[in-house]
């Protein structure tokens, strides 16, 4: 592993998260940005990596930059409304799951996921 190729480490961290190692992809996937990765892939793994490990605000944190860099990515909101609602900001989950289905109507993270918000703000 080459010290500063940054794809080289978001690949590693990628692979740490589909072997369901995220506490060896956080630190991995880090310095892949650190080394100047722009991949949205990235910033979608380490909020993966996060939520996987119940540290939903800072799962939250990389799904938003995900918003950002890919507006239309549908899956990206959803995401997003998952990590508010996990740590408790059931309004918050809701616009982001409407979000996504503005997107893609048809995207059942956001369908499941904004039933269940829905239902905590009742």
């Amino acid at each position: 592993l080459s010290p500063d190729d940054a794809r080289a480490y978001a690949l590693l961290g990628a692979t740490y998260n589909s072997l369901k190692q995220e506490r060896s992809a956080i630190p991995v996937l880090q310095k892949a940005l650190k080394l100047g990765s722009k991949s949205t892939g990235t910033y979608l793994d380490l909020g993966v990596a996060y939520y996987n490990t119940k540290q939903f605000a800072e799962a939250a944190t990389y799904y938003q930059l995900v918003t950002q860099k890919a507006p239309k990515f549908a899956t990206g909101y959803a995401y997003l409304g998952d990590a508010y609602l996990r740590s408790g900001q059931a309004a918050k989950a809701i616009d982001a799951y409407e979000a996504a289905l503005r997107i893609d109507p048809n995207n059942r993270i956001a369908k499941q996921g904004i039933t269940r918000a829905r239902a905590k703000t009742l």
